[in-house]
């Protein structure tokens, strides 16, 4: 049999996250020496190695690598088994910049500001202040990308 375990189900264009295997025996017990194979469903969004061989504790490891954002699945093989582990991979923000107010994100206490902000490839953006409230009442709140907040 075989198992595959990610340790996210999400990960960003230009990182990695781990794939694993583990290939068991009908008895159940893990086997070493197994050759693995892993194939992405979309090269154009994923990239993981072919192949990954199974160690003391029957598991092959890979890293898969984020290429362009989109989904797609990871299937993996051994011994006439098969298993597949879906991602998706997604843009994250380079860097989070105030477009207004224009003096660089400095707030006026008590004073109605709409705040606008530069995030490429951001889905979301989180705003927080540990001084007062923003217009709706939190301390805290995350908004989709882009959308401002007052």
């Amino acid at each position: 049999s075989i198992a595959v375990s990610a340790q996210s189900n999400t990960v960003l264009v230009g990182g990695t996250t781990p794939l694993s295997a583990t290939v068991k025996n009908v008895s159940g017990s893990v086997m070493q020496g197994v050759p693995v194979s892993f194939g992405t469903t979309d090269p154009t969004i994923l990239s993981v190695p072919a192949t990954a061989t199974t160690n003391a504790s029957g598991v092959a490891a890979v890293a898969v690598a984020g290429v362009n954002a989109g989904t797609a699945s990871v299937n993996v093989s051994a011994l006439g088994n098969a298993k597949a582990q879906a991602f998706t991979s997604n843009l994250g923000a380079t860097a989070l910049t105030f477009t207004s107010p224009s003096n660089n994100g400095i707030l006026l206490i008590n004073t109605a500001q709409t705040l606008t902000v530069s995030a490429p490839g951001a889905a979301n953006v989180t705003f927080a202040t540990t001084l007062g409230k923003f217009g709706n009442n939190l301390t805290n709140q995350t908004k989709p990308f882009p959308s401002p907040v007052v």
